[in-house]
């Protein structure tokens, strides 16, 4: 699977390109076939590519559209002819042959958050958006694919592999001594949000995250409002 990373400065500072750089070298090895990363100010983004598609093995490993809004992503859409139909009646030849993390960008820009509501797949993404100054996360909603982050001062760090997280953390954080005893008292909910690592958590499946001045992290899938399930006979 391909591989993201990236750091965020909530203060507005300019992030340790040196940082990026060593968290971007942490998730080379999941993206063989092409990698690139940016630093835009207070926001570092990095990409390893696995290609496992026509559009993607032709894509650039830094997807941006005019260079104000940026995605690195983990990414497998289902539903590409469906979301390229609303995002582009004429389905453009130039549209129609991107990648899924170019559908993914322009149905942001389309749509903005909710644009989660048109995405069927499994994904892990981040999207930067300048004009705006935030920072855009989102986790599937059964949660395939993985996206860790962390606070360490004003400083935000997300990423698909945790390793690269703890690359750049001046220390090693303690076992999450919580975690283990949810998990000895047979609870399998605990891992929904938490890490081997007190301080560095999962952003649950069906999640979001958007980090501007402050970090929100809010649920966009949910199951409530299903038709109740009704009992049946055992001739049925």
């Amino acid at each position: 699977m391909s591989g993201l990373a990236g750091l965020f400065n909530l203060d507005g500072t300019p992030v340790e390109r040196s940082a990026l750089a060593e968290m971007a070298d942490v998730i080379a090895a999941r993206g063989p076939d092409n990698s690139a990363f940016v630093v835009d100010s207070q926001l570092g983004l990095a990409q390893s590519l696995l290609a496992t598609t026509p559009q993607e093995s032709t894509s650039q490993a830094l997807v941006n559209i005019a260079g104000q809004y940026h995605i690195a992503a983990d990414a497998s859409l289902y539903n590409r002819d469906e979301l390229l139909g609303k995002l582009s009646p004429a389905a453009s030849t130039e549209l129609a042959c991107g990648s899924d993390r170019e559908l993914i960008l322009n149905a942001y820009l389309r749509w903005g958050v909710s644009c989660l509501k048109h995405l069927v797949g499994d994904f892990a993404f981040a999207i930067w958006d300048a004009p705006r100054s935030q920072l855009f996360l989102a986790r599937d909603p059964v949660g395939i694919r993985q996206l860790y982050y962390t606070r360490h001062g004003r400083r935000l760090l997300f990423a698909n592999d945790i390793k690269a997280i703890l690359r750049v953390l001046p220390q090693q954080p303690p076992p999450n001594q919580t975690l283990l005893k949810q998990v000895l008292a047979l609870n399998p909910q605990a891992w929904i949000t938490q890490t081997a690592y007190t301080g560095i958590a999962k952003l649950p499946p069906g999640h979001h995250l958007l980090a501007g001045r402050k970090v929100r992290v809010a649920r966009y899938y949910g199951v409530e409002g299903m038709p109740a399930v009704q009992d049946r006979s055992d001739r049925d």
